[in-house]
């Protein structure tokens, strides 16, 4: 998992870190990815905008419109 290998390797730096799930509609779509404590997606399309989390993991989640 690419998104294991971030984490870890980010966590060596000791950035703030949370790992998201969230979903899109139309056709149901799930995601999985890590944002920094600024909000910012690590190694992420802009298209993950499209999700919404439901389930975050780690630091405090701020999903950026």
């Amino acid at each position: 998992m690419e998104e294991s290998a971030v984490v870890l390797l980010l966590a060596a730096h000791r950035p703030s870190l949370t790992w998201c799930h969230g979903v899109a509609a139309g056709p149901i779509r799930l995601h999985a990815w890590v944002q920094t404590e600024d909000g910012g997606t690590v190694v992420e399309l802009p298209s993950t905008l499209a999700y919404t989390p439901v389930l975050t993991l780690g630091a405090r989640h701020r999903h950026q419109p």
